[in-house]
């Protein structure tokens, strides 16, 4: 009679731990389902933040035209994620003083279809620009409005003979981050286009320009 109790009791002992583990099993895989959904959910948006931030940046060639403000010239650029700033071909660069004040910088742009541009933009400042031979450079520094597709940014752009290179300007990443993604394996996609979106003085020197 003693030993019949003693197996009820393993028996039940056994039945209880078998059930405790299994409760203890199906807490384990419950968690396991939350911790999985969480990380889907996290994922989904994730994704859907990338998504919507690569939507948001135009996709443009590794060369694209841009047009230069003031004076609307359209030029070949090669949009460049290894440059730091922007730099433009130019000719005939010469400083002056305007008024015995504030210093200008006078320089001409021709595209390669030979139309060009004089133009007289206060200069911003010097900047040294180390050559890829290891000498230093000095270039002067203006500030011109760039529109490359429908991105446009009034950008500082140092000024250099740019006659060698097959594009006349250089656009860098001051100019291209949070605007656009560039596409290494195509070139001119889009012309530019950023008559909606000029700021107001830019505006008015154009409506001036017209008006002459």
């Amino acid at each position: 009679m003693y030993k019949l109790n003693g197996n009820r009791i393993f028996l039940q002992e056994r039945e209880r731990s078998a059930a405790k583990n299994s409760r203890g099993i199906n807490l384990e895989m419950e968690a396991m389902k939350e911790g999985f959904f969480a990380c889907v959910v996290s994922c989904v948006i994730c994704f859907s933040a990338v998504s919507a931030c690569a939507q948001e940046k135009e996709v443009l060639g590794w060369q694209e035209k841009a047009r230069i403000f003031p004076g609307e010239l359209v030029i070949h650029a090669k949009l460049d994620t290894g440059a730091d700033f922007s730099s433009l071909d130019a000719t005939d660069i010469v400083e002056f003083k305007k008024d015995d004040k504030q210093t200008f910088v006078r320089f001409t742009i021709t595209n390669r279809y030979g139309k060009h541009e004089t133009l007289e933009r206060p200069l911003r400042r010097i900047a040294l620009i180390k050559r890829a031979e290891g000498k230093t450079q000095k270039r002067a520094v203006v500030l011109l409005g760039i529109c490359v597709g429908t991105s446009y940014m009034e950008e500082e752009v140092n000024l250099i003979n740019r006659s060698k290179f097959s594009n006349q300007m250089l656009i860098g990443r001051s100019f291209l981050a949070g605007k656009a993604m560039i596409d290494p394996a195509v070139t001119y996609t889009v012309e530019p286009n950023c008559q909606g979106i000029l700021p107001p003085e830019t505006k008015a020197r154009k409506k001036q320009g017209e008006k002459k």
